[in-house]
């Protein structure tokens, strides 16, 4: 008394459906969240292709000095001691 069976309806078609609207729906959703991180990341840039470049050659630089100093550098690979 006072349950409802509504929702066995339909049998076992019904939950493919169902399956199929959830997967659309987390697709949709999920879509919409990356372009809210795409957004977000660009607010208050006027120019994001610039920054883009310039962090990609900050990026390069660290590299280079990374492999500098990996390869026994130190500081300044240009200094060179001469003992006469």
């Amino acid at each position: 008394m006072g349950i409802c069976y509504s929702c066995f309806e339909g049998g076992p078609e019904s939950s493919s459906d169902d399956d199929e609207t959830r997967e659309l729906r987390r697709q949709q959703m999920a879509d919409a969240a990356l372009k809210r991180q795409g957004n977000a990341a660009n607010r208050g840039i006027k120019d994001p292709a610039s920054v883009k470049r310039k962090q990609e050659a900050q990026q390069r630089l660290e590299e280079e000095e990374n492999k500098r100093a990996r390869m026994g550098g130190g500081g300044n690979g240009n200094l060179k001691w001469n003992m006469d």
